[in-house]
């Protein structure tokens, strides 16, 4: 078996296919070639980039031998801390690269990621925008900045990073992903389907894709463009949340008896699904069966009770069979939901225009909760704790509503 190396395999070669006059100095030139600290800093690089850190780490002890390779080693043992979570040691050891004007750009990056997961938010932001100052093209600077912006709610800020980043590498999905997403959540409808189309272009294959096709088919849905939620929706595998979605754009385009199938298999799948109980419920007001249409959006409150649709639709049923103070008082809890979703906008617009505000994200989770979306909430939450990482009442709220998620 041959277990020769490369580099060992070259050198073999270098000896046959020259005189053996300058034999010894050509091997003694390529052993420098193969043993330059250069070499070595190249390879750590590159298994780094490939997550090989046993071979980081074994490159990394020649480095460090070389007295004139100081930052470079600095770079390499604080990129291997960050990569294995030593989040406290990393800054020290960075220190000496990010003095060096070689190695200062990339262990800034670093350091500011290290800053940003130990929960010191402000410090890493500040980081990042000096990166830029040095390397206005700094892809992973724009990158993280945009992630940060976008944990903030700082819609504008983060759009302008990661609309950069997706300029700087034509090929990651991951800028358009989150574009999309901000997008969606701050109701600008053509944007966001714009950009998970792309994101979609750009990595055919990515694993995470089934819930990208979902998310602009709930765009699609939103604005009325029902086929094209449909279209979307028919490259899903089955789920209840699919066939429920898919109902509902087939009520949309006024093909119901297509929806009720769909709503068969989807309560089939998940029997307290809201959103297919919501449309059955609708389906069989339209048809004047309100005593079932009753029992069905009675399910559905129990599922979902801070629904307006599904509250509205069974007012009316209320109001039909009689049942007057009760139809009323379901008025009443649609006329509120519909005032907290008012509020929730305008301090919505309010915390875009004030990236740092923190009162406004407090108020924005507490709303969140009441409107029940707790995840909502919960991100609003943590935007407080990235401003103010001391925030002990913000801390409690986050732990109440991950246990709540994690019940659900």
């Amino acid at each position: 078996m041959n277990m020769s190396s490369p580099a060992t395999s070259f050198l073999r070669r270098l000896l046959v296919s020259v005189p053996i006059g300058v034999s010894f100095a050509a091997v003694c030139a390529a052993m420098l070639i193969f043993d330059a600290p250069e070499a070595h800093y190249r390879r750590a690089l590159a298994a780094i980039e490939g997550n090989g850190i046993e071979t980081a780490s074994y490159e990394l002890l020649w480095l460090e031998r070389n007295p004139r390779f100081e930052a470079q080693a600095s770079l390499l043992s604080g990129t291997l801390l960050v990569a294995q979570g030593e989040l406290q040691s990393a800054p020290r050891v960075l220190a000496v690269a990010a003095r060096d004007p070689d190695t200062n750009v990339r262990a800034m990056v670093l350091l500011g990621e290290c800053l940003y997961k130990s929960e010191r938010f402000q410090e890493a932001g500040e980081v990042w925008t000096k990166v830029l100052e040095l390397d206005p093209d700094n892809l992973d600077a724009h990158r993280w900045l945009g992630i940060a912006y976008a944990d903030l709610g700082a819609v504008r800020e983060a759009l302008v990073h990661l609309r950069r980043a997706a300029e700087l590498d034509e090929d990651d999905p991951g800028p358009h992903r989150l574009i999309g997403r901000l997008c969606e959540n701050y109701w600008q409808p053509k944007i966001a389907a714009e950009s998970y189309l792309e994101a979609l272009r750009r990595a055919p294959n990515h694993p995470d894709n089934d819930q990208l096709r979902f998310s602009l088919a709930k765009v699609y849905y939103r604005s009325k463009e029902y086929s094209l939620a449909l279209d979307q929706l028919s490259r899903l595998a089955p789920s209840a949340e699919a066939l429920a979605l898919a109902a509902d754009c087939q009520h949309g385009l006024g093909i119901d008896d297509q929806a009720d199938t769909l709503l068969d298999e989807a309560l089939r799948l998940n029997p307290k699904l809201s959103r297919a109980l919501a449309l059955r419920g609708q389906l069989l007001l339209e048809r004047g069966d309100v005593q079932a249409a009753t029992e069905v959006l009675e399910l559905a409150t129990r599922e979902a009770p801070n629904d307006r649709l599904i509250l509205h639709h069974l007012a009316m049923t209320c109001q039909r069979a009689g049942q007057k103070e009760k139809a009323e008082r379901l008025r009443k809890a649609v006329d509120r939901l519909h005032q907290l979703d008012a509020q929730y906008e305008d301090l919505s617009l309010k915390a875009i225009d004030d990236p740092r505000d923190v009162q406004t994200r407090y108020r924005l989770g507490a709303l969140a909760a009441e409107l029940g979306a707790p995840a909502l909430a919960r991100a609003w939450f943590q935007a407080v704790v990235h401003l103010e990482p001391g925030n002990a009442q913000v801390k409690a709220a986050l732990r109440a509503l991950d246990r709540e998620l994690e019940e659900n």
